[in-house]
């Protein structure tokens, strides 16, 4: 090669190439960062394939950290961006699932026992939300939605509660009034 001609050594040239790979990492990864914060919040799965991406991306800088020599040293703005961007694809993430649960339950006219499941997930999902710093529209508006249906489901279990009263029948018999009013129907506590 041209640089072995020039008295440039094997060593020399293998530190080159490495840190003309960290250049490739350092914009691949800003350029992927800056597509999935365009399209935030991530809530279809389209748009979950950019953060596939840079998840892949992520991947493969990760196994050249992995197989650098002991001297050798990372570039820090690559360090920094392999932060920043483990820290949007868990965001991403999060924001991704609290709307997919958010959908499961947006139709459910009227919670019951058959929601509890899924209003816990709801509930585990707005929480990492938060804590990751999700889109604020996106976790208020699901906080609205658990709020419904855990309100919902109070109201439910509070009629189920309530005792069952009976009313007087005109048209049971004397005898079968009898056998009808139990204790609490006629006053007894």
């Amino acid at each position: 090669s041209a640089a072995q001609e020039l008295g440039i050594t094997a060593d020399i040239i293998e530190a080159g190439n490495r840190q003309a790979q960290w250049l490739e990492y350092h914009s691949e990864l800003t350029t992927q960062i800056n597509s999935v914060k365009d399209i935030s919040p991530v809530i279809t799965p389209t748009n979950y394939q950019r953060v596939n991406n840079l998840q892949r991306t992520m991947e493969r800088a990760n196994k050249m950290i992995a197989a650098q020599k002991e001297q050798e040293v990372i570039p820090t703005q690559v360090e920094d961006l392999l932060k920043q961007s483990r820290t949007i694809c868990d965001m991403s993430s999060a924001e991704y699932w609290l709307h997919a649960t958010y959908k499961r339950l947006e139709k459910v006219k009227c919670a019951t026992e058959g929601n509890i499941g899924h209003m816990a997930l709801l509930r585990q999902a707005i929480d990492k939300a938060d804590a990751l710093g999700a889109d604020t529209n996106l976790i208020e508006t699901s906080k609205c939605l658990l709020a419904r249906l855990t309100s919902e489901l109070e109201l439910h279990s509070s009629y189920r509660s309530l005792p069952n009263v009976r009313l007087p029948d005109p048209n049971i018999t004397p005898k079968e009034a009898r056998e009808y009013w139990q204790g609490g129907g006629l006053g007894d506590i």
